[in-house]
């Protein structure tokens, strides 16, 4: 058995490891530039495209028991359509 002393001075050593790993403001702003950079260079890249979109949507009516029943409603068409840059859905 270890010794309370001995498991306090180690949970302490964790803490102050994961504390001194924690990124530092600087470090932090220059990650989230860098995903904003390779974001908007992965959205310049794709190509124009049209095309459709089939989702099938599904509810649960029984909320009164753990149970989950997820039942059919419906199917929703969606033309979706990517040109400049710009997204756009339209249900049919």
């Amino acid at each position: 058995m270890i010794p309370r002393g001995a498991a306090l001075l180690g949970l302490l050593a964790c803490a102050a490891a994961a504390w001194a790993q924690a990124p530092t403001p600087e470090e932090t702003s220059a990650a989230i530039e860098m995903s904003r950079k390779v974001a908007l260079d992965y959205a310049r890249s794709l190509p124009d495209f049209i095309c459709t979109q089939l989702v099938d949507r599904y509810v649960d009516f029984d909320h009164s028991t753990q149970r989950v029943s997820w039942r059919w409603v419906d199917t929703l068409t969606i033309k979706l359509s990517y040109f400049d840059q710009r997204e756009d859905h339209t249900l049919f």
